[in-house]
């Protein structure tokens, strides 16, 4: 097997033929393009089971950009093959994978790569699959110095990599955050995402019970270093409620990203003595009559999908029952250029008191009030394929261009591998910007 200093590839897309994977296909050549003397010896190939679509979507994207594309290398890979998965992943130093739902489809190729200590990317966002390869594959990475490195998309970055960016710039002692998500369609042509978020959903739901029998797990056999508590609980809020500076209404956001950035705590503070913070993520709905809607249709698909026929049911009819928010056929071009996303970042603490005994200790709360207060804001290209392809692409470049400044190896939040990298300045330059928008 070769080594990970000798492989043929740099970087393989494996999945390139499916709507994520051409928008990763995009952003790889677009990079390459903006920094011709940083990436022209860049080696990279595409992957998939299936040789002739990786033709077509390759020709699809040299007709956007006006390039030959003939000559990029393609791999024939198959979920359901563990010998193919195997030698993909022998080839290239990254995989970025983006062949989901990965509750199906994602461990086979996890399990590859940590065999052949090639480092792993996937855009997941199901805490269920995340937990578990921390689980199962943490020690064995470690040992043969592969990072393996879940939601490298718009599920986590944003949230995770923005509350690192946060306390860097907080200059004080930071004691929570809270997050607020908001999607920004442009006017009259609406959004619609895509049926593999959906069945991602359906089957997180179903698995919830299974998840939380595996967070159990994690955090009494992987995470097991006793965490320092705060006299401050920050609560959840279960009820709608709105913010000041952002129109619309905000609800309790279920996806990956508070578990995230939880382990990114547990992290920093294993490895840095860093004090963990507190966090809690919501989502805004625009408008009082879509939180009502929101709420209305929640409290009747979750039972739905805990049932066969329910689910069977739900993933049959996505568009009528989600009423367009969730297609089969995903956004048009028009609406994916037109969207946007923000998330805020809300955080609270204490700011420097050098007569203050407790400023020294990194263990230690003050027991004054909290006296400060700053905002982030990420902002950034439609969420779901632009932000998410940019994130990837630039995770990916950035293993490639700054690992000795990364872990040796391990399952790894996007915050905890790319800490101490130049990933936030790589993501500035592609439209996908971290900002203090507010500190006092």
């Amino acid at each position: 097997m070769a080594t990970a200093t000798t492989r043929e590839f740099d970087v393989v897309i494996f999945g390139a033929t499916g709507f994520t994977g051409f928008f990763m296909v995009r952003e790889l050549l677009v990079s390459i393009d903006e920094k011709p003397s940083e990436y022209s010896g860049l080696k990279w190939a595409v992957a998939g089971r299936n040789l002739a679509k990786l033709d077509e979507t390759l020709v699809k994207l040299g007709q956007e950009l006006n390039k030959d594309l003939s000559k990029i290398p393609k791999i024939e890979a198959n979920v359901n093959d563990s010998e193919s998965l195997q030698r993909m992943a022998q080839r290239t130093k990254v995989l970025v994978n983006v062949v989901g739902p990965y509750k199906f489809y994602g461990k086979p190729v996890v399990d590859a790569c940590v065999r052949s200590g090639t480092h792993h990317l996937d855009i997941s966002g199901e805490p269920a699959y995340i937990e578990s390869c921390q689980l199962e594959y943490d020690a064995p990475a470690k040992e043969n110095g592969a990072l393996i490195i879940s939601t490298c998309g718009w599920d986590s970055i944003p949230n995770d990599v923005g509350v690192h960016f946060l306390k860097k710039n907080f200059d004080g002692k930071l004691h929570s955050v809270e997050s607020i998500v908001r999607l920004i369609p442009a006017p009259k042509v609406g959004y619609a995402l895509n049926f593999g978020t959906y069945q991602s959903i359906i089957h997180h739901i179903r698995g919830f019970f299974e998840y939380l029998r595996l967070h159990s797990r994690l955090y009494s056999e992987v995470l097991t270093k006793k965490l320092p508590k705060s006299r401050i609980h920050l609560p959840l809020k279960l009820l709608p409620f709105t913010q000041p500076s952002i129109p619309g209404w905000n609800l309790v956001f279920p996806g990956s990203d508070k578990s995230v950035v939880e382990r990114t705590q547990y992290y920093n503070f294993e490895h840095f003595n860093e004090r963990p913070v507190q966090v809690q993520t919501y989502f805004n709905v625009a408008t009082f009559f879509y939180m009502v809607l929101m709420v209305t249709l929640s409290g009747i698909y979750t039972p739905m999908a805990l049932l066969r026929t329910g689910r069977f049911i739900l993933e049959r009819y996505p568009e009528k029952l989600t009423l367009g928010l969730f297609s089969k056929k995903g956004p048009t071009r028009e609406q994916i250029d037109a969207t946007r996303f923000q998330t805020y970042i809300f955080g609270k603490g204490w700011s420097k008191d050098p007569s203050d005994p407790t400023d020294s200790d990194p263990h230690a709360e003050p027991s004054r009030p909290m006296d400060k207060s700053m905002t982030v804001l990420v902002n950034g290209r439609d969420p779901a394929y632009l932000a998410t392809s940019t994130a990837m692409i630039q995770s990916a470049l950035t293993i490639l261009k700054d690992r000795d400044q990364m872990p040796k190896g391990g399952v790894l939040t996007p915050a905890s591998a790319f800490r101490s990298t130049k990933l936030v300045d790589r993501l500035q330059a592609r439209e996908l910007t971290f900002e203090v928008v507010a500190n006092f």
